[in-house]
This record gives C-alpha cells, sequence and structure tokens, in this order.
C-alpha cells in the first residue's frame, strides 16, 4: 500500500493534466475515493504529501476547472487549509480575468453535489453570489446552464435553503441600470433562479 501511495503521488500531476470534461468528471471521484482510502488507515501521506500534492494541483494552470475545485474542497474538508485561504481560491477562480465556464467547472468541483457548505458557510455563498451578480449579460446566459446543473444536484432541503438565504441578502441595483426595478425583468430573474435551485417555476 506504502508503494501504491508513493507511486500515486508521483504520477498524479501529470494525470490531471489537459483533461477533457469527461475525464475531469471521473478523475475528481477518483480524488476523493483516494482521500477517503488514506483516511481508513491513517496514512501519513493523507497529512503530508498528499495535501501537498492537491496544493500542486491548484496552482497549475493546465488543469481542468473541476479538478481544481475538488482539490480546493478536499484541502478544506482535510482542514490543510485555512477558510481564509479557501475563500480567497474561490475569489481567484471566480475572478473578472477567469472565463466564467471555467469558473462554474471550479464551482461545481468544489460544491461536489452538496451545498451542505454553502449552507453553512456565509462567506463562499457571498464570493459565488458576487461572482454571479456580475457577469455580463452573454456570460450569464452561457454559465447558466452549467450552474443550474452543480444545484440541481442539491437536495431538495438543501436549495429550499440556499433560496431563503439569498432572498434575506441585501440588493443593490449596479451602477448604470437606474434606481427603478422593471417588474417584467424581475419576473424574468426570479424564473432563472427558479430554474437554477429546481424549484417549480
Amino acid at each position: 500500500f506504502d508503494g501504491l501511495v508513493v507511486r500515486l503521488l508521483a504520477g498524479l500531476p501529470g494525470a490531471c493534466r489537459s483533461l477533457g470534461d469527461d475525464a475531469a468528471a471521473a478523475m475528481i471521484e477518483r480524488l476523493a475515493s483516494v482521500q477517503a482510502a488514506l483516511a481508513q488507515c491513517d496514512h501519513p501521506a493523507r497529512t503530508q504529501g498528499w495535501p501537498s500534492m492537491l496544493a500542486t494541483i491548484n496552482d497549475r494552470g493546465d488543469v481542468h476547472g473541476l479538478v481544481q475545485g475538488r482539490a480546493t474542497r478536499l484541502l478544506h474538508d482535510l482542514g490543510a487549509w485555512p477558510h481564509d485561504r479557501v475563500e480567497r481560491r474561490l475569489s481567484r477562480a471566480l475572478s473578472s480575468g477567469t472565463a466564467p465556464p471555467v469558473g462554474a467547472a471550479f464551482v461545481e468541483g468544489f460544491l461536489a453535489g452538496s451545498g451542505t457548505l454553502l449552507v453553512h458557510d456565509a462567506g463562499l455563498l457571498d464570493v459565488i453570489d458576487r461572482w454571479l451578480s456580475g457577469l455580463a449579460h452573454e456570460s450569464f446566459i452561457s454559465t447558466a446552464p452549467l450552474l443550474r446543473r452543480t444545484f440541481g444536484a442539491f437536495d431538495a432541503s438543501e436549495r429550499r435553503q440556499l433560496g431563503e438565504l439569498v432572498a434575506h441578502q441585501p440588493f443593490s441595483v449596479g451602477l448604470g441600470f437606474g434606481a427603478e426595478l422593471h417588474d417584467g425583468r424581475v419576473a424574468d430573474v426570479m424564473r432563472t433562479v427558479r430554474l437554477l435551485l429546481g424549484a417549480p417555476v
């Protein structure tokens, strides 16, 4: 088993390079399985080599957003990265310099079918909310289906809790959009939000 772990840590950076969408989706499940296996036997790599390797994957520019998002989540779950570092990494992945589909892939990998983290972490929820609110119209249209897949995988109770949290956040109208809200456009927005959360339209 020790030999397998050594070979795994040596080969992982190369195995995570230049993956397509399907291969990246398979890789994030493998990463989670490795972390679970190391935890079963309390292997020393779990607190040493493994977190270091996840951080390396996180910093590479040729790694799929899904894989980087999952690596960040695993570092968070291990307690290897403090909360502020996780939040900074998420903010960087969702910055204006990152293509929206790449940011959406990172979010999907990070949340990994469970919205519990967002329900209990207002800081991370706020980072995602501010990124989504700041997307240009075309970027939002191209990103919404990707996010729908992510949020649609959440449990119904998690989606309901997230909807309640977002509904109670202060709303500010962006510069250049005027002080009045157009009822028809608000209705369109609410329809989109309901679709994202999987709520009845």
